[in-house]
């Protein structure tokens, strides 16, 4: 089966003066249909620049942009505007009509497709439905919270039956409570319609939640890819681990000793390993950072430990972990410097 996005060499370059920045770098990756895939990096990672590039909202320097098999470049501007209806898109900012109530919002983009009013309204109604908002029909945006703003903004665009989805930067504006809700209602969108889904954040939690698959962008280019859990278990690159281990955490920096980055899942994590250890081999053990973390469902955790100086110790502390079922990967020194 084709994948539903084809993404080659796509490049981005911006001029300001005498001065160039490439901020999508030529960048290549595919996302199967019915998937949902993650691109996270931190601010000026060329996230945002990137997802406009998808449904061509920033026409792309050079490359291609394959989406449900036809080539986004190579398309006439009326046969472009038609390929849109099939991509929908999701802002940080909501863009809803303030002048509108609920149901207008979401009846709008069913106008301008020519669907007649009382067919429109009655859509409108069932994807109200679908998102929980059907007693806000009557409301205006002022008077909702944020998450039912985004409510409202996700009905709206699943009025044109897109085939992917591009949420740029969807929870950011939301607090925590709402943030999961919101996650937890485009999972259920995914599995209901099979649409494809591509979450752009800076948020690893966001990724974690509901990715199968995810792109780390640095600098405007793929800093690794690949899935969620094998990137959480065995991150590659520098801007994976800052992106894992919180920019502000509170992590000690140790210059003794050997660093470790220790991941368990839910089964290890009633055992005392950290107690055992220390039991066991009669050397203190310090913990750097800690956190637990949902992964699809899966309840996933990692510690930054700093283990004995004596190497033999070291090893030996390391391949206990190993034995009890846990990842155990060495983190540098410039590693701490970075979160």
């Amino acid at each position: 089966m084709e994948p539903a996005i084809i993404v080659k060499n796509l490049t981005k370059i911006f001029t300001r003066k005498d001065r160039t920045t490439a901020a999508v770098d030529h960048i290549s990756f595919e996302v199967e249909k019915g998937e949902i895939f993650g691109i996270i990096g931190l601010s000026g990672a060329g996230k945002s620049t990137l997802v406009r590039c998808l449904n061509l909202l920033e026409k792309p320097t050079e490359g291609e942009v394959i989406i449900n098999g036809k080539n986004l470049l190579q398309l006439s501007p009326r046969e472009l505007r038609l390929e849109r209806r099939d991509i929908g898109m999701i802002f940080q900012s909501f863009n809803l009509l303030m002048q509108r109530n609920v149901l207008d919002n979401v009846c709008f983009p069913l106008e301008i497709a020519g669907v007649g009013r009382a067919q429109a309204k009655a859509r409108a109604m069932e994807l109200l439905k679908t998102v929980g908002l059907e007693e806000k029909a009557s409301s205006y945006p002022a008077l909702l919270s944020g998450g039912q703003k985004q409510r409202v903004a996700i009905a709206r665009v699943l009025a044109s039956d897109p085939k992917v989805l591009l949420c740029d930067e969807a929870t950011s504006a939301l607090d925590p409570q709402n943030t999961k809700a919101i996650l937890s209602l485009l999972k259920d969108i995914n599995q209901k319609f099979g649409i494809t889904i591509v979450m752009i954040t800076h948020e690893m939690a966001v990724v974690q939640e509901i990715c199968d698959r995810v792109l780390v962008l640095e600098n405007g280019q793929v800093a690794e890819s690949g899935p969620v859990t094998e990137i959480f278990h065995a991150p590659k690159s520098e801007a994976a681990k800052r992106l894992l281990v919180k920019t502000g955490a509170p992590i000690l920096r140790m210059t003794a000793g050997r660093t470790v980055r220790v991941t368990f899942e839910e089964g290890s994590a009633y055992e005392p390993i950290i107690g055992n250890v220390i039991l066991k081999f009669g050397m203190p053990v310090n913990i750097l950072f800690a956190d637990m973390k949902n992964i699809n469902g899966l309840g996933v955790g990692h510690m930054i430990l700093s283990l004995p100086e004596n190497p033999e110790i070291a090893d030996a502390m390391i391949a206990y972990f190993m034995e009890k079922g846990l990842g155990v990967e060495d983190w540098a020194e410039e590693d701490e410097q970075n979160v």
